[in-house]
């Protein structure tokens, strides 16, 4: 029998929920491997990576968000740091008012003292201008942020493989044998197998048991020559400035789907819903399809198998993904090495 190398910790999933496990276990100076298949369309590479303190038709507060906000600036400063990319990105959100009871309500969030940090008022125009049509007015949104969650994870991909930290195959679950004390897969021992591995737990067998749904995204990338705004324009679909006149469309989600492919009816749909917004010519460069993975309750699943100890779960961020995984991952971390109680709304017990 041949030797097996001893590593502290094997990663399924190089998303940036696992990107930023494997992250904080170098940090904590823990060996680690990341087994992931390398596909190139994923929730985390098409994602627009925005962080929202404001959400929804009814201007709720997103969940911990005041909480969330130090882990989001100093875990995207330490890849950038890292890496050498620029990820984070401030951008204010301007939400566009088409009717008088819409202003109304904004100006009621406005007066919550839970949103009124981060609620600015109403402005009568934007730097959208001479882009789009214009609402009747708009909502700014302070201290929001884009983050550019393809670049991070393909640099940091390649930062694993410089280091030999990244085997990039389909994770086998019937090659892994659970044994006393540690974990065996293809060559490696570890103390522990971490999955990361986004929708793909569905197929998990050792996870199949949690509520871990799905919603099918839709985005389109557009070229909008002349047009250079710093701003995300909120209306009825989200435009985000990606630099150079491109733009990132999105805002469709489906709850019901068949496959992860590209829909062309959406595709239809959204143009004809962008046009009546977007009043300047534009060009389609592509359209990309992903499977969020979300859950019922709509919190993250994380912890510890119920029956093996060594097996980990860190997944279910959903839409919200690159503001919750800077905080949860550094809380996951701290569970894994200290033993640090995880908090029941996101601890996967909830659903034992």
């Amino acid at each position: 029998m041949g030797e097996f190398m001893n590593i502290d910790y094997i990663i399924v999933g190089q998303g940036l929920a696992g990107s930023a496990v494997a992250f904080r276990l170098l940090q904590a100076g823990h060996s680690i491997l990341v087994i992931d298949q390398g596909k190139q369309i994923t929730s985390s590479k098409i994602a627009a990576g925005i962080i929202n303190p404001i959400t929804g038709r009814n201007y709720v507060s997103s969940w911990r968000f005041k909480d969330l906000v130090p882990s989001v600036l100093d875990f995207y400063a330490s890849m950038e740091s890292l890496l050498g990319g620029k990820y984070l990105h401030k951008r204010p959100i301007y939400r566009a008012l088409y009717h008088q009871s819409e202003v109304d309500n904004w100006l009621r969030a406005g007066r919550n003292p839970e949103k009124m940090d981060f609620i600015d008022g109403i402005e009568d125009h934007s730097e959208f201008d001479e882009m789009i049509y214009p609402a009747l007015s708009y909502g700014m949104v302070r201290d929001s942020y884009q983050v550019d969650t393809t670049s991070l994870v393909e640099d940091f991909g390649k930062y694993l493989l410089n280091h030999q930290l990244l085997l990039a195959t389909k994770f086998e679950y019937d090659k892994m044998e659970i044994l006393p004390g540690f974990v065996r897969y293809e060559g490696y021992d570890a103390k522990g197998i971490i999955f990361c591995e986004g929708i793909n737990s569905k197929e998990n067998p050792y996870f199949q048991h949690l509520p871990l749904t799905g919603s099918k995204g839709q985005v389109l990338i557009v070229k909008i020559p002349g047009q250079s705004p710093e701003a995300i324009l909120k209306s009825k679909l989200f435009i985000v400035p990606l630099g150079d006149e491109f733009f990132w469309i999105g805002g469709n989600y489906q709850n019901q789907y068949q496959d992860d492919l590209p829909d062309e009816l959406v595709k239809l749909s959204m143009l004809e819903i962008l046009t009546q917004i977007v009043r300047v010519p534009f060009t389609v460069v592509d359209h990309f399809a992903a499977i969020r993975p979300t859950v019922i309750d709509r919190r993250p699943l994380i912890g510890r198998h119920p029956d093996y100890d060594l097996l980990y779960l860190f997944n279910g961020m959903g839409t919200k993904g690159a503001s919750l995984i800077p905080f949860w991952s550094e809380r996951f971390v701290d569970f894994l090495l200290n033993d640090s109680p995880l908090h029941p709304e996101v601890d996967i017990r909830r659903f034992a």
